[in-house]
């Protein structure tokens, strides 16, 4: 789950983000709508912020409408802040509504999963008609879906008892993977896994850190989440990682999960550092047991046009990297 900050709630504190949020129907106002007007009557979800549904109000059939549906991890919004964190209607005034909420799923597909009325789950692919899943948003829309199970396919419980449902961009993997593992994503995401020795450094312009601060930095890649840890314990940062190896250069988008502790760093800096939830864009290179990454700094700026170390002054940031075997 990713931290998010909501100033009006609490200036320079973090909050728990949201994962999941009901939907309300069609319209982007629609948690607001009342139900028991006629005009909103075909365009109401289950839910909304002060209003439910009974079993028998969602005539579309429990098992054809949602009743809540995963968020990209990227999108900063705590639950305590309600509104749109707990409840969203589809925009459907657009050419697609998926766009709100297509991300990486596992399997290196893009879409979402979403919780139906009668507690099954489904996977919704990006490229799904958006009729259909307007259809799905209502509660008494009077739509007939004649395929849902091809539209979008149900997802049962993986064996073993974990039955949490992760995207592939959120997802925290215990331990390594080994470096032939296959991983969803990217061809090069599978090339990167594992750790890797920080042999240089340089943070907004600053000059490189000395050997000694080198030596004790090491660069963590599971799944999509990089990690950067000091002295293999002390983690500094975490991002979630995209990457686009068709690209010239190869580019690599970066979202912040979370900060750590930064021993030596003063609150003053702090308050200045990124939040999470933030991107950053970056380029990058593999060579064998080399990886050199350059980045433009927090904020969705351009993406650097040169991997090499930037001049002084720069905002970007860049990194090489030697694989430990």
């Amino acid at each position: 789950m990713c931290r998010t900050i909501h100033n009006r709630l609490g200036e320079g504190r973090s909050f728990g983000g949201t994962n999941y949020v009901a939907v309300s129907g069609l319209g982007l106002d629609s948690a607001r709508y009342d139900p028991s007007k006629p005009e909103y009557a075909k365009k109401v979800g289950m839910t909304g912020y002060d209003w439910g549904s009974k079993p028998a109000e969602v005539t579309d059939g429990l098992s054809n409408t949602i009743y809540m549906i995963q968020v990209p991890p990227s999108h900063p919004r705590p639950w305590i802040a309600g509104g749109g964190a707990t409840a969203q209607g589809l925009d459907d005034s657009g050419a697609n509504p998926m766009d709100d909420f297509a991300h990486a799923a596992p399997g290196g597909k893009r879409g979402t999963f979403v919780l139906m009325g009668d507690g099954s789950v489904r996977f919704v692919p990006e490229g799904i008609k958006p009729e259909v899943f307007k259809a799905m948003a209502t509660r008494a829309g009077g739509e007939t879906i004649s395929e849902l199970d091809t539209d979008a396919p149900k997802v049962t419980a993986p064996k073993g008892g974990d039955g949490e449902l992760r995207g592939a961009v959120s997802a925290a993997v215990s331990g390594a993977p080994k470096q032939d593992a296959k991983v969803d994503g990217d061809p090069d995401l599978t090339k990167i896994q594992g750790k890797w020795k920080v042999k240089k450094i340089v943070m907004a312009g600053m000059s490189a850190l000395p050997p000694q601060a080198l030596n004790a930095m090491e660069m963590q890649i599971v799944g999509n989440r990089q990690t950067l840890k000091l002295q293999g314990i002390v983690e500094l940062f975490a991002a979630d990682l995209k990457l686009d190896s068709s690209k010239s250069p190869k580019t690599m988008v970066t979202t912040l999960v979370s900060f750590g502790d930064l021993p030596g760093v003063s609150p003053e800096m702090k308050a200045k550092l990124p939040k999470p939830c933030t991107t950053d864009n970056g380029i990058y290179e593999i060579n064998g047991d080399t990886l050199i990454i350059r980045s433009s700094g927090p904020g969705g700026k351009e993406f650097p046009k040169e991997l090499k170390v930037p001049e002084m002054g720069s905002t970007d940031g860049y990194l090489e990297l030697e694989r430990v075997k």
